[in-house]
């Protein structure tokens, strides 16, 4: 992760490459404020980030968030991200004597830091490895994550899922479940198996959304056969735009200091 301070060349840069941070029109970053991003970070254009400062590592098209986002996210395309969503932190080793990372991980503690450099060294802390599992948080396309939902690492959330409000998500979730409860429990598949597996084989998100608002979407089996029907008569193209990269940002933006 790199922090870096907002430059009016990288508010420009967001701009021409179409990367939304407000609501509406205009900015919501300012120059001078403090941003970070992600070494393997990569944001589609029409993107939109309406909360917090952290980047993810990877947004797709047309998916919003009103909530801070998290460096270990990998959202998909056309999603929905309401407001107060929190990413649960790095797990801790239960199974060690103290799950306290001051034997682990103490460099971002400040109290446990000083102790070391005022009665040992410095370099005395960080005995221990602890290595937990992939923490990333994989969020499919067409995802809908109601307000003040909470997601643990390392969790995946199928294409088409929905996470109602303040729900806790600690376990991976199936492609168009319905989610609710803390911890949370499939309420509902949103539609049977076999429409399910044709959403999913058709990727429709892959279209960008003026040839989608065409096609009926309140009808599922209706839009998909018109897209297939679109698609084998030619000249439809998938919408694939160049991403921004950590690199383009860092580019344009002022590094800390």
């Amino acid at each position: 992760m790199t922090a870096v301070i907002v430059t009016q060349g990288l508010l420009d840069l967001l701009r021409e490459r179409r990367f939304a941070h407000a609501a509406w029109r205009g900015d919501r970053l300012k120059v001078g404020e403090r941003i970070s991003v992600p070494e393997d970070c990569r944001l589609e254009p029409h993107a939109q980030m309406f909360f917090g400062y952290l980047l993810p590592a990877s947004m797709g098209a047309f998916t919003y968030s009103h909530s801070q986002l998290d460096g270990r996210l990998e959202i998909g395309r056309y999603g929905s991200i309401g407001s107060g969503v929190t990413w649960i932190g790095d797990p801790h080793p239960l199974d060690w004597a103290s799950t306290s990372p001051f034997s682990y991980g103490a460099g971002p503690l400040q109290g446990v830091m000083t102790y070391f450099r005022d009665h040992v060294r410095g370099d005395a802390a960080n005995q221990w490895t602890f290595s937990p599992p992939d923490q990333r948080i994989r969020l499919g396309h067409d995802v809908w994550i109601g307000d003040q939902a909470s997601i643990g690492p390392g969790v995946s959330i199928g294409d088409g899922a929905v996470i109602g409000a303040r729900s806790l998500i600690l376990e991976d979730v199936p492609p168009y479940a319905v989610m609710v409860g803390a911890p949370a429990r499939v309420l509902r598949m949103r539609f049977p198996e076999a429409l399910v597996e044709r959403l999913r084989a058709l990727a429709w998100w892959r279209y960008g959304p003026d040839l989608l608002v065409e096609l009926p979407v309140p009808q599922p089996e209706r839009f998909i056969e018109a897209l297939e029907a679109r698609i084998a008569a030619g000249g439809v193209q998938p919408f694939a735009p160049q991403p921004i990269t950590h690199d383009e940002i860092l580019a344009v933006a002022e590094p800390m200091r």
